[in-house]
């Protein structure tokens, strides 16, 4: 896993995937811990606390590891034996194409299907968001808010050739090691389940 602080270079480095993945469309995006998401705005946000998988159709994968702002880690490689052993069992394969029941935590039914449906191209485009007002960040064990400079990023903004995007964001230091990933172009359909009397 490769590691890079500054903006320019994460940037230049990703654009060296793009285009090498040009016209190849996204498969999956997944992770290989338990998903946790919750909705903002109508749109289902994912918070996981270990790397995020970006699976493409020539079964090459960008792993993201970006848990804290200055510490953005990525490869560019095929899934190990272990890694495609661990998410063939998984039962949600891609985090924004999914069929979710969701069961009444007491009782144990189900309660509601929810549905996540986001249509993936090729990545065009990548953005890095940049930060512009003091972060949180771990010093000697401390949290601590530091100022930003030209090269500090908080956002990877990956856009597709059918123009829809997905982003890509650490959660303040203060969460101890999160990464967010949403989409605004997901579409989510939720469906109450009726019980039978």
């Amino acid at each position: 896993m490769e590691y890079i602080k500054e903006k320019t270079n994460a940037l230049n480095h990703l654009n060296e995937i793009v285009e090498q993945q040009r016209n190849i469309k996204i498969r999956e995006i997944f992770t290989l811990g338990s998903p946790c998401w919750f909705d903002r705005n109508k749109r289902r946000m994912y918070m996981q606390d270990t790397e995020l998988y970006i699976l493409f159709e020539n079964d090459k994968c960008l792993v993201i590891d970006y848990m804290f702002v200055d510490f953005f880690g990525f490869e560019f490689r095929e899934l190990t034996s272990k890694e495609k052993n661990i998410h063939g069992k998984d039962s949600m394969k891609d985090y924004f194409n999914t069929t979710d029941i969701i069961h009444d935590y007491y009782a144990g039914r189900p309660v509601r299907k929810e549905v996540c449906v986001l249509e993936y191209g090729y990545i065009e485009q990548i953005e890095l968001q940049s930060v512009t007002n003091p972060y949180e960040k771990w010093i000697n064990g401390d949290i601590d808010f530091v100022e930003p400079d030209n090269e500090t990023f908080d956002q990877i903004i990956f856009i597709m050739n059918n123009g829809k995007r997905f982003v890509v964001s650490p959660e303040p230091a203060s969460s101890d090691g999160y990464v967010n990933f949403w989409s605004e172009d997901s579409i989510e359909c939720v469906t109450e389940i009726e019980v039978e009397k």
